[in-house]
């Protein structure tokens, strides 16, 4: 498997700042949590890549489904979900 460049100190500064819990279920299992990019890798300069304000620390699926666009977030941390109104992120 190929790791990208520096993801391992991006995943680190994620754990930091998420305080080793998923950003939206609080999940603390180091196992199940994915760095995830909030602007995809793949159109990120090379500073967004490895910047952790360009991230956030979710469980598998929450991070399958923020990367197919079925949930998001606004700036204030609630979740949006497929278009419909927005709801509190415990």
């Amino acid at each position: 498997v190929k790791a990208r460049i520096g993801h391992a100190n991006f995943r680190s500064s994620l754990e930091k700042i998420w305080q080793q819990r998923c950003a939206l279920t609080g999940c603390m299992i180091s196992a199940a949590l994915r760095a995830s990019h909030i602007k995809p890798w793949s159109i990120a300069t090379d500073h967004e890549r490895l910047d952790p304000n360009n991230g956030l620390l979710l469980v598998a699926n929450a991070d399958a489904l923020f990367d197919r666009g079925l949930i998001s977030f606004k700036e204030d941390g609630s979740l949006v979900v497929e278009g419909r109104n927005a709801v509190g992120v415990h």
